[in-house]
């Protein structure tokens, strides 16, 4: 790990921020430490944030940049929460996604009183996104941010939508009518469940599977609802798509460009992609596009793993610590987020790579710096938060939970069930 000398950067210029830049990575870095420290490093005004989200550099160089009573500084490390529990020298805030869950609760000071004082506005979270950070009676976790299913398709398209989203049913009917055969092939076809195993995963959750935090043996999920939803995506493919032979020999004819390339020359009508990734793209790509939230049933569920922040149980300097979270709240700061984001021209979306968890924030100043977003934001009542998950769980979903539904729809059966699969790698992993 390489860590910027403090010592090289005093006096404290915001100008003086250094940024490990790493292929395929906005802001940095895989082993990244950014200092941003004043000269005093063992000083009392010296908050340490660890995080594994390049982005938060920015915020801790506006952070110093605002104000002189405390001197953030930025340490990156990959999987924070579970670098708490055994390294020896301790952050006072922790930023990332997976962050709240149980597991990690306990390591965390309460943050009953940012909220109860006012410092920071219970009212302004969406509720049952701030209830995700609640443990045993006291908020141990604050939402930063949360992401969204997006479906993309052609501007030229002549659909029929409602405003905000597309229903899986939707999804369904009208992939299907834009199918064409030519030759006994598929040289056109709608849309394919299994073209992004993500998909697969983003759907099973919205029809109620319900992967989750447990116990520390094995996370829990409705069984009965992972049948119906491998049963739904297989009466898909053979009903919509004439079956997974068929949609083998497409894809693997045609799906090797881009998938937004493939939606411009009309050779698929959708691709499934997360907000953060479509709101990413260069703007050039994005004005030939159009996009609907995905739907299931008329709710729109926010993707697993938005992320949060805490204060660590250890923490040397929570007085500094809370002043950045109040900082960090503020409808002003985060059009200053907004605002630098742009600038900037860093190809990031919103609020750490999501929307934010203000709903102000969201329905007043995102469509300023978005303007695909005017009328689209939306409503509270149309979005279903997901569960808590372990700190692990963006790796094993990544390793085992996505491939295995593609082979158990592709194939019809696999060497082993889900459960099993599950085991074994947390066995593998140590928990």
């Amino acid at each position: 790990m390489t860590r910027v000398d403090s010592d090289a950067l005093c006096p404290y210029d915001g100008a003086n921020m250094r940024i490990a830049r790493v292929p395929g990575m906005v802001l940095g870095a895989a082993a990244l430490v950014v200092a941003v420290a004043g000269c005093a490093d063992e000083s009392a005004n010296r908050v340490v944030v660890w995080s594994d989200i390049p982005e938060v550099a920015a915020y801790i160089e506006l952070f110093n940049s605002a104000q002189s009573s405390y001197r953030a500084e930025l340490q990156y490390h990959e999987r924070p929460a579970e670098r708490l529990r055994r390294a020896e020298d301790q952050p006072d805030l922790l930023i990332s996604r997976y962050l709240a869950n149980r597991d990690t609760a306990e390591l965390m000071r309460p943050l009953d009183r940012l909220l109860s004082t006012g410092r920071v506005d219970e009212e302004a979270f969406y509720p049952d996104l701030l209830a995700l950070g609640r443990f045993d009676g006291s908020q141990r976790f604050l939402p930063l941010s949360f992401d969204l299913p997006v479906i993309m398709f052609n501007r030229d398209a002549d659909l029929e939508l409602g405003t905000y989203a597309i229903d899986t049913a939707e999804l369904r009917e009208l992939g299907s009518a834009f199918n064409q055969r030519s030759d006994g092939r598929f040289t056109r076809m709608g849309f394919s469940p299994q073209w992004n195993a993500a998909f697969l995963y983003t759907l099973a959750q919205a029809r109620g599977v319900g992967f989750r935090e447990a116990d520390r043996e094995m996370p829990d999920w409705s069984e009965t609802a992972l049948s119906k939803t491998l049963e739904y995506l297989e009466e898909w493919e053979a009903e919509h798509n004439e079956g997974n032979d068929e949609v083998a020999r497409f894809t693997d004819r045609y799906l090797y460009d881009p998938d937004y390339q493939l939606l411009m020359r009309e050779r698929i009508r959708f691709a499934y992609r997360s907000a953060s990734d479509f709101f990413s793209k260069r703007e050039a790509q994005r004005e030939a596009l159009d996009y609907r939230w995905l739907a299931d049933d008329r709710m729109i569920r926010v993707l697993d793993g938005p992320v949060s922040t805490a204060i660590s149980r250890t923490a040397q300097n929570r007085d500094g610590a809370e002043s950045f979270l109040e900082w960090l709240y503020r409808r002003e700061t985060q059009e200053l987020l907004l605002q630098d984001l742009q600038r900037k021209r860093i190809q990031s979306f919103g609020i750490l790579g999501g929307f934010s968890a203000v709903t102000a924030v969201n329905e007043e100043l995102f469509p300023r710096y978005y303007p695909e977003l005017l009328g689209r934001v939306p409503p509270n009542r149309f979005l279903r938060f997901p569960n808590a998950h372990p700190e692990y769980w963006q790796r094993l979903r990544r390793d085992e939970i996505e491939p295995w539904l593609k082979r158990r729809l592709t194939q019809g059966s696999t060497e082993q069930s889900l459960e099993q699969r599950l085991r074994t790698w947390l066995m593998r992993r140590g928990d």
